[in-house]
């Protein structure tokens, strides 16, 4: 009966409860003209669960849907319009194949360049004979997180959801217009046909109880109303931790015995030293202030005035905190006590970093701890960081000084690296240019030999560390080392600006600084790669 309460695996664990979010994202569905829908929720909260029900339930069709589909882009995640159009077509082909055959055969996979077109004549081929399928599109984050998408695929995929034929429900952690990558994905109408609402997948609520405990009721355990309650105060409702608990309190208790107050109590305690992989899973996806204000809760409570609007709501809808009178008290005993052994690593934060004042007080040494965990590259280099570091209070614009020094200090180790005594450029590196389009005669001179122009250094690392149309190569620097350096050297090109300088304060020279000190890690690890 553990079954029920997957908590990970390789497979989506069974649907409990939610019987009130399912009826609620039906009414949408079930009608004459049925809605598209987007579900958001936070991380490990059941949108899967939720969604894969969903397109189980319907793949057997009833009188609105003749079938469904389900897609998790969370695996293999398109990362090209065309990846998507393939993807998402070859699920259509295979799921209509099975109730219309000769619709199907039109959908032609090895032509890339008109899936849409056909995909477009497919559905509309689906309205004259009267069906409808529903597409569930879970983890549809992932694909919106990647820049090579298009709005060109947002607006053919809204030419297809205007088909009657085409029912989507997305899956996501926030609303999607929110969740692109370029602003011109943003401007796509595409996002404009889903309800205005998106259906939120939060902790469990009172109604979702039931349905939740039914598999250890199935079992004839009698499960007091202490204990029941006790079940809610340990978890708060956050499923994840909720059907880890009730997994080692089936495990631990026989058919037809009584689940009491002490039982649960005792499991939990156990539960909290036993899964810390899970609650740390938990706490990681809170943002810095959210483990701050967990701290707090769990230390004195806070009071509600003192939290803003979007933080509250958002640790009550991940059932972390409760409104008790004015004050915010911790909802979930398990992330409580969590919380409370943490609370010494987020108070040094908050002492070292909780405004600007303590922020500029501090960051400066911060850096220098940071750069001491470094290996060092080149003592040179180590120099001009270590002065940057130092001339970033009082004065941030000095900083700014020693980013060239840092930049040219390391064309040249990578040059001594890659390149021969001569610094002439290898052969193979022009030939692999001019086979891609990138080479342009005015690069190098007669004598192939690497120009004296840092600029013009750095957009030779560009090109031999690989393009969009040509390969890498170098035998040592990556692409990350040369970002990095074309990074520095651009901030220290805007520091010989004198009247420029004037305008740095001492958290822009810090994140300065820090590129520097990333940069030398990064070098360090290339240049002594076997």
């Amino acid at each position: 009966m553990t079954e029920f309460y997957q908590v990970l695996g390789g497979s989506v664990p069974k649907l409990l409860g939610r019987e009130k979010v399912l009826a609620s994202l039906e009414s949408h569905l079930l009608k004459p003209t049925p809605d598209h829908v987007s579900v958001i929720g936070f991380a490990r909260y059941g949108k899967s669960v939720l969604l894969n029900h969903l397109a189980d339930n319907y793949r057997a069709g009833n009188e609105y849907f003749t079938t469904s589909l389900y897609i998790d882009f969370r695996h293999a995640t398109p990362t090209t319009d065309e990846e998507f159009r393939c993807c998402f077509a070859k699920s259509v082909k295979s799921t209509i194949e099975k109730f219309r055959p000769e619709v199907a055969e039109y959908i032609e996979l090895t032509d890339g360049s008109s899936i849409h077109e056909l995909l477009d004549f497919a559905f509309g081929e689906l309205n004259n004979t009267g069906d409808r399928l529903l597409a569930v599109l879970d983890g549809f984050d992932h694909v919106l997180d990647t820049s090579n998408i298009t709005r060109t695929l947002w607006d053919n995929m809204r030419t297809l959801a205007l088909h009657s034929s085409l029912t989507l429900v997305t899956g996501s952690r926030r609303p999607l217009r929110e969740l692109c990558a370029s602003e011109e994905s943003k401007s796509s109408d595409f996002w404009e046909i889903f309800y205005d609402t998106p259906l939120e997948i939060n902790k469990l609520e009172d109604a979702d109880w039931e349905g939740f405990l039914k598999p250890m009721l199935d079992k004839q355990i009698t499960i007091e109303p202490a204990a029941k309650r006790e079940i809610v105060v340990w978890t708060g409702g956050v499923p994840l931790l909720a059907a880890a608990l009730m997994r080692e309190l089936c495990k631990e208790t026989a058919e037809r015995a009584s689940l009491l107050q002490s039982d649960v109590e005792r499991i939990a305690e156990k539960m909290v030293a036993s899964q810390s992989q899970l609650i740390s899973a938990l706490w990681d996806d809170c943002s810095d202030e959210m483990k701050s204000d967990l701290a707090s809760a769990a230390a004195k409570g806070i009071p509600q005035n003192l939290l803003p609007h979007s933080r509250k709501s958002e640790l009550e809808r991940r059932g972390f905190l409760q409104l008790t009178g004015d004050t915010l008290k911790p909802a979930c005993k398990i992330m409580e006590k969590y919380a409370r052994v943490r609370t010494p690593g987020v108070n040094n934060l908050r002492g070292l970093f909780g405004n600007t004042n303590v922020f500029e007080e501090n960051i400066q040494g911060t850096l220098e701890l940071r750069f001491a965990q470094i290996p060092q590259v080149d003592q040179t280099i180590s120099n001009y960081v270590r002065k940057a570091i130092r001339d970033i209070s009082p004065s941030p614009r000095d900083s700014l000084v020693w980013m060239r020094n840092i930049a040219e200090r390391s064309l040249d180790l990578i040059w001594e690296k890659e390149l021969p005594r001569d610094r002439s450029i290898p052969p193979n590196w022009i030939n692999e240019w001019k086979k891609s389009g990138e080479w342009k005669e005015e690069l190098l001179d007669s004598g192939k030999r690497l120009p004296r122009s840092r600029g013009e250094q750095c957009n030779i690392l560009r090109l031999a560390t690989g393009t969009q149309n040509s390969h890498f190569v170098t035998k040592y620097v990556t692409k990350s080392t040369y970002l990095l350096v074309n990074h520095v050297k651009s901030v220290g090109d805007f520091g010989q600006h004198r009247e420029s300088r004037d305008f740095i304060n001492i958290g822009t020279a810090a994140s300065f600084c820090m590129s520097a000190i990333a940069l030398c890690e990064s070098l360090y690890n290339d240049l002594n790669r076997s």
